[in-house]
């Protein structure tokens, strides 16, 4: 059985039935993904960068410089985030962590 993309052009509207569109479970399945990584992980990733930012502001604080390996975390985690963004709004085919690799850092 060959499962087609929910992403594939051939999908788009004016091609085939819309019955057999509604009745792919691909589209069920992109959109249970969507729902999720946004729901529970972006709310999530905002949570954490809110506390490192919130720990980075303490540190400049008592020490007068920014921590580093903070800055290169909550830029993951701000990767991550636009990553995810970009696969639910349909910009980007290229499923975000845990279904592909962590974003790389330029860095």
């Amino acid at each position: 059985m060959n499962e087609k993309d929910p992403f594939d052009a051939n999908l788009a509207m004016g091609s085939g039935d819309l019955k057999n569109k509604i009745a792919n479970p691909g589209h069920w399945l992109s959109l249970l993904l969507m729902g999720l990584m946004f729901i529970i992980l972006f709310y999530l990733i905002n949570f954490i960068v809110f506390i490192t930012m919130v720990v980075q502001w303490i540190l400049v604080l008592l020490s007068g410089e920014t921590n580093a390996r903070l800055q290169r975390f909550s830029k993951g985690l701000n990767r991550y985030a636009y990553q995810i963004l970009e696969f639910i709004s349909f910009n980007s085919k290229t499923r975000p962590f845990p279904l592909s690799d962590w974003p790389e850092s330029n860095d």
